[in-house]
């Protein structure tokens, strides 16, 4: 699209917005593995009274009407970075949840935080100095690669 500059009269190259994307195609089937991976490894915290597939769909479209609360954020970097590796979902993952502002967790005053694109980083490279994972981000990983196969 191109405007013109108001004070040369000349034309002036604008960049198109592009809102950022999950890029997430999931079958059926595999978003059915993911609900039962994402309520058997607390990663989320969902009202009782919610459909965990719903909220991930519209997590997955960017279309959230409120943001997701985290148990654990190492726990939600291991499933969104093993989703970027198996290309379920976009490299830039990180930047996605960032600007969209759809994760949220509980610091240790009781008060709610936004989780950032930097605070997802550091919870990686947290797990990737300490080269091991916990059973349950190991378990995590298996499950993605699961999903995978059930294309």
């Amino acid at each position: 699209m191109f405007l013109q500059h108001v004070g040369t009269g000349l034309p002036i190259l604008t960049e198109r917005i592009v809102h950022p994307h999950f890029g997430c195609q999931l079958s059926d089937r595999q978003m059915d593995l993911l609900v039962e991976l994402v309520q058997s490894h607390d990663i989320f915290d969902f009202a009782d009274n919610s459909d965990v597939r719903s909220e991930l769909c519209r997590l997955f479209k960017c279309d959230l009407d409120a943001s997701i609360r985290v148990k654990n954020v190492r726990n939600v970097a291991v499933l969104f970075d093993a989703m970027a590796q198996y290309h379920l979902i976009n490299n830039n993952w990180q930047y996605v949840m960032g600007e969209g502002r759809f994760l949220t967790s509980i610091k240790k005053d009781g008060t709610e935080k936004f989780i950032t694109s930097s605070c997802l980083s550091s919870s990686l490279s947290r797990i990737r100095r300490n080269v091991s994972m916990t059973a349950s981000q190991y378990a995590i990983c298996k499950s993605i690669e699961q999903i995978l196969r059930e294309e």
